[in-house]
This record gives C-alpha cells, sequence and structure tokens, in this order.
C-alpha cells in the first residue's frame, strides 16, 4: 500500500487544490505516525517485560491500521477526483455535441 500511495504523487497533479491539500495534510500524519512506529519497535527490542512487551506490540498494531486507514482515504480522494474530473468532462463533451446539433 505504501508504494501505492508514494507512486501516487505524480497523480496528484491532476487533482484539485482542496483535494491535494487533504492528501498533504493525510501524508504528513502518516508520516508523524511511522516515526511513532518506529520508537515503538526500538522500545519493543529493549523491552524484557513480556506484558510491557505485549502492550508496545498493541501499539504498533493499532497505529500501523491506522496508517493503512489513511492511506485507504488518499486512495479514495484521488478516486473521487477522478471520477468528478470524468463527469466534467463528459458534461464538456454532451455540451459540445447539443451545441453542434443546434448549428446544423
Amino acid at each position: 500500500m505504501v508504494s501505492s500511495v508514494l507512486s501516487g504523487s505524480a497523480r496528484r497533479t491532476e487533482l484539485s487544490v482542496s483535494a491535494q491539500d487533504q492528501i498533504s495534510m493525510i501524508l504528513k500524519s502518516i508520516k508523524g505516525l511511522r516515526k511513532k512506529v518506529a520508537l515503538l519497535q526500538k522500545q519493543l527490542m529493549e523491552e524484557p517485560d513480556p506484558q510491557a512487551r505485549l502492550l508496545l506490540s498493541k501499539q504498533i498494531k493499532d497505529l500501523q491500521d491506522t496508517i493503512a486507514l489513511l492511506e485507504r482515504q488518499i486512495t479514495q480522494i484521488e478516486e473521487a477526483e477522478r471520477r468528478r474530473a470524468q463527469m466534467r468532462q463528459q458534461a464538456h463533451r454532451d455540451m459540445e455535441a447539443e451545441q453542434k446539433q443546434r448549428g446544423q
């Protein structure tokens, strides 16, 4: 999932400013969450107490689930923007076809 989000940066140039802003905010959140995951993983490696290790593992899993959710949000935003663009293009084509019919 991570690679698809990162490779989507080229596609994002076609998105509206609002969608780009949303995606940028989400990506910043993901970056922060990944840093937290890395810190927790480091703590997990150093933690001798099994109960604390279990708690850290759960926290890591929860953060990873949150990251996956945010990545899906990005995908949904991109898909919604593509649908809007397709609808605009279709409306433009319909309008042109209507104008041609009127002109004949």
